[in-house]
């Protein structure tokens, strides 16, 4: 998928660097010591780079829907095949 299509690669790595940074703040106050340092968009010279950024954070909430998955603080959204689990608000 591409995000943001027609923004310049400049325009969508700052862009991704907001997202990462949001998910990372809302996951703060689930998750104490989360040491994932985001570059600088000046640092990032392809969107490739963002990568590794993007995976770990995925494994980060990944996790935290686990935790909530075992605490009972999780609903499905699916049916009886297959369902994604979302923490409840």
């Amino acid at each position: 998928m591409k995000y943001w299509k027609g923004a310049s690669i400049d325009e969508r790595i700052e862009r991704l660097l907001h997202e990462f940074a949001a998910i990372l703040a809302g996951l703060a106050a689930h998750i104490d010591g989360i040491a994932i340092p985001l570059p600088d968009a000046s640092e990032v010279h392809s969107l490739a780079a963002l990568k590794p950024f993007e995976d770990a954070i995925d494994a980060l909430v990944c996790c935290w829907v686990g935790c909530e998955y075992l605490a009972g603080r999780c609903y499905p959204l699916g049916d009886e095949t297959a369902a994604i689990w979302c923490p409840v608000t």
